[in-house]
């Protein structure tokens, strides 16, 4: 039997056209795939109404007043904002503002914008700055510090660290666990007592993981406390050669702490959050508190070991139940108007607005180290 070789095809036999008698063969219709046609049909179109008709009252004047504040903008952050005509309207505003939101958060992390309408205006942008201070829970791991000072071949990254830290420490006045009046002294010391957890099948695991943390806590709060790191912050920035992407971000991070210092070299970051909190006119200062506790800046912002293992997670239940019976701040906002050319940026809130990154960028780093080998 004949074999047809390898580098050889059958021909194809071409395909007979069907046949219909009378008339000639019609081209099939191009249909929807059924999903998509079951889509349509369980859609439900709902009617225009009032309140929604409103937007297209005076459209047009809308659209002028909205491209001409974003215009303004564009101009102070230095971007180029899109045409009117890139969309039908409203849907060019709506883009238009999701554009202008990224492009201002380059700059502005914590800043929203908002269309303002009132009796003066009915579509001018407005930007919105909020720092969420309090909202949240700021704990900087210590042991990623520890970690890389054993280590001589990575002693140039961790003394910079150690100055970023030493300014966060020791000017913005962020207290470490293992001092005895710190917020999470407290719970960390009642980790350490087999009295406080007696009962528990993990019991010798968290006794064993307090023991480590505070052994060293105590090295990494040595090596922040002291005044050198702080006053060689400056020469260290200038000297260091990022190698990698973690030593770029760490580099960043330092000249953020760095121009903090310069600008604002003794103010500390509890200035700025308030924490005393007015009762109302029907109750007392003594039952406000005693109800509902103020929640107050070194409860929210601290050192602490780090942030992952069952140390760790059970001190962060035991601080969210603590705060749940506290009031929690309202956040610090600023606002800038755009019914006309801005000559610089408003920045009341500049110094917390940058803490704010700073502190956030360096959990961030220091929680992604492996901190392991």
């Amino acid at each position: 039997m004949q074999k047809t070789p390898v580098n050889r095809q059958f021909r194809r036999q071409p395909e007979r056209a069907p046949f219909r008698r009378g008339h000639q063969k019609r081209p099939i219709p191009q249909c929807a795939p059924g999903a998509i046609a079951l889509g349509l049909t369980d859609h439900v179109f709902k009617p225009l109404l009032r309140e929604d008709a409103a937007c297209l009252n005076n459209w047009k004047s809308k659209e002028r007043e909205f491209f001409n504040s974003l215009s303004f903008l564009a101009n102070l952050y230095g971007f180029l904002p899109p045409a009117p005509d890139d969309h039908p309207y409203p849907v060019n505003i709506i883009r238009a503002l999701e554009i202008a939101t990224g492009h201002v958060q380059k700059t502005r992390p914590y800043t929203e914008l908002l269309i303002v309408q009132d009796d003066s205006h009915s579509a001018t942008i407005a930007t919105n700055t909020s720092l969420p201070f309090g909202s949240f829970l700021c704990y900087i791991p210590l042991q990623p510090l520890d970690w890389l000072w054993k280590k001589p071949e990575r002693r140039p990254k961790a003394e910079l660290l150690a100055s970023v830290l030493a300014y966060v420490h020791q000017v913005l006045r962020i207290q470490t666990f293992t001092d005895e009046n710190a917020w999470l002294y407290w719970y960390y010391d009642l980790m350490r007592t087999p009295e406080e957890i007696e009962g528990r099948d993990d019991m010798q695991q968290i006794l064993e993981a307090c023991q480590e943390a505070y052994k060293g806590g105590k090295r990494a709060s040595k090596i922040i406390r002291d005044k050198t790191h702080l006053r060689q912050l400056r020469d260290r920035i200038k000297r260091f050669q990022p190698a990698d992407k973690n030593s770029t971000e760490l580099h960043r991070l330092a000249v953020q702490a760095g121009n903090l210092y310069r600008l604002y070299p003794n103010r500390s970051i509890h200035d700025s959050i308030p924490s005393d909190v007015e009762p109302s006119e029907e109750e007392s200062m003594e039952d406000y508190i005693e109800q509902c506790k103020p929640l107050e800046s070194h409860e929210f912002l601290s050192f602490w070991w780090k942030s992952e293992g069952l140390l760790a997670d059970t001190i962060i239940e035991w601080v969210n139940t603590d705060l749940q019976e506290t009031t929690w701040l309202d956040a610090q906002t600023e606002q800038q108007l755009f019914d006309q050319p801005q000559p610089s940026i408003i920045r009341n809130l500049d110094f917390e607005e940058k803490v704010l990154d700073l502190l956030d960028g360096l959990a961030v780093y220091l929680n992604r180290l492996p901190c392991t080998t």
